[in-house]
């Protein structure tokens, strides 16, 4: 076989599974592809951005100039967050009375006061004060006999017997958007196997500067050559642009590749690249 024909196998064969992957990544939890937008970072996540987002029905598929050091900005921009779990064997049947569940909330209480105690006192060695940290309450819900839970997000800090019930309604309104209304049976009863706590503390955020829009067209050295690209079984003519010297505003039309030091974007004969203000490169159809 052709080693070009052979690579570009390969090719799609990635990208195929990429592209199955980010689908079930999304669906799995009860969502769309439509509800998200989709970045591509890393040094070779722009070059397959096109081929791993293909048919895939997102809000918008985009990059940055810094994809290559995305990973590191996201780990220098994102919030500090701690999670913190403990287990416990909870069974709630079905009708239980009040004062049951009453109890029942004083044990998960309990539990979330000594994971918010561990949680602050590690932030706290870290530099953060009490009143930077925020806490969720969490809970992981089963309906009885089932392998499998959900996160649930406490709607309360603290639960008391009305408390559960929201709780409880809120892990069955997810597992609804998850297998579908169909599959709940409260009849069962539920099981709680575990309780949890997220401490999240917000890091200081960089300013994106905004810039005023260029021409469509680019000029000033953005377009290089033409480069011979083996696409879709054929050799094919492509423009070769510089990164660099894309202004915001701009708009390259495929078949296109365009370079910078760290990363590449391949922009197929269908799709175009437009630099938006904020110099995001965003990957839309070529109309």
């Amino acid at each position: 076989i052709d080693v070009y024909q052979f690579a570009e196998g390969a090719i799609d064969l990635l990208n195929l599974r990429m592209r199955e992957h980010v689908r079930r990544s999304i669906e799995i939890r009860g969502f769309s592809p439509s509800d998200y937008y989709l970045v591509g970072y890393g040094g070779a996540g722009p070059m397959f951005l096109a081929g791993y987002t293909e048919g895939l029905p997102l809000k918008g598929v985009f990059t940055v100039p810094f994809a290559s050091v995305f990973s590191a900005f996201g780990c220098t921009t994102t919030d500090v967050v701690h999670r913190y779990q403990k287990s416990l064997f909870i069974v709630i049947p079905p009708g239980s009375p009040e004062a049951m569940k009453t109890q029942i909330g004083y044990f998960i209480n309990m539990g979330w006061e000594q994971l918010e105690q561990q949680a602050l006192k590690d932030l706290q060695e870290e530099g953060i004060s009490a009143e930077q940290v925020k806490l969720q309450q969490l809970a992981y819900v089963r309906y009885m006999g089932q392998l499998e839970d959900l996160e649930v997000d406490s709607p309360a800090p603290r639960l008391s017997a009305q408390g559960l019930d929201r709780l409880l309604q809120a892990f069955e309104e997810k597992y609804a958007k998850v297998y579908s209304r169909a599959a709940g049976y409260a009849q069962a009863g539920f099981q709680i196997m575990e309780i949890g706590v997220r401490a999240t503390a917000a890091k200081p955020k960089p300013v994106i500067k905004k810039y005023a829009l260029d021409d469509v067209n680019p000029h000033g050295g953005a377009l290089k050559v033409k480069r011979d690209v083996y696409i879709k079984r054929e050799w094919q003519k492509a423009n070769l642009y510089e990164l660099d010297k894309l202004n915001p505003g701009n708009e390259v039309r495929g078949l296109a590749v365009i370079e910078s030091p760290t990363t590449t974007v391949l922009v197929p004969a269908s799709k175009k690249l437009r630099v938006d203000e904020y110099k995001v490169l965003w990957l839309e159809e070529n109309r």
